[in-house]
């Protein structure tokens, strides 16, 4: 067999065989393994992030549905596409995974749609790089109200809106700050109420506010 990609040297399909060969007779040295298991060249071709996939094995085994792991691995590439090749990164990894989760659940693509992926099709998360399935926004406008689908803001928007409602309640400007701006735009209902509360809090409470968000301050 030749193979002839100048570009990529390495037969992807290829190593997926031999992977899959090895993975086979693996058992029988396991005596010998240590923590390590090294590469799954699977994983490089779907191109799933290790922290998501093990979250995502963890809710099928409690589901009692271990079994169906390679059908979602097979299944997050697909919802990428469909959305137009999002980034696999907080929060877009979490909900790409989870609807790809319901896909499998339920046998049947998009048969139920997670508020976050709805919000994720509608640009809420942010600009989507490429085109999203059109079959796909037809279901997804199905799954919105009119009060959900908003026009996307500008970071400049957004700014100018958090620093008026700091203004409004006698805070101060938290605007100013890219972290706390961050988390005003990602989940603004959330954000207001805390920044409510925030003026007699202390640096761990927004350490605790950016942690539960997924995200992190250094």
């Amino acid at each position: 067999m030749i193979y002839g990609d100048n570009d990529n040297p390495y037969d992807m399909s290829l190593l997926t065989k031999i992977s899959d060969h090895f993975n086979k007779i693996r058992p029988k040295y396991a005596q010998y393994e240590g923590s390590m298991r090294g590469v799954d060249i699977n994983m490089l071709l779907k191109q799933v992030p290790g922290g998501m996939l093990s979250n995502l094995e963890k809710q099928l085994t409690d589901l009692r549905k271990q079994h169906r792991l390679s059908q979602l691995i097979d299944e997050i590439p697909r919802i990428r596409k469909d959305v137009g090749y999002v980034p696999l990164v907080t929060p877009s990894s979490q909900i790409v995974g989870s609807q790809a989760l319901m896909n499998i659940i339920d046998g049947a693509r998009y048969k139920t749609l997670t508020k976050e992926f709805v919000d994720l099709v509608n640009g809420k998360y942010g600009k989507i790089p490429g085109e999203v399935c059109s079959k796909l926004l037809k279901k997804v406008e199905k799954n919105s109200s009119d009060n959900d689908i908003s026009e996307t803001k500008s970071i400049m928007e957004y700014k100018k809106e958090f620093s008026e409602f700091c203004s409004e309640n006698n805070l101060k400007d938290y605007s100013k700050k890219e972290t706390d701006l961050l988390n005003y735009i990602l989940f603004t209902n959330e954000a207001k109420q805390f920044y409510l509360k925030l003026n007699k809090s202390k640096i761990d409470q927004v350490i605790g506010l950016q942690e539960g968000f997924g995200l992190f301050v250094e």
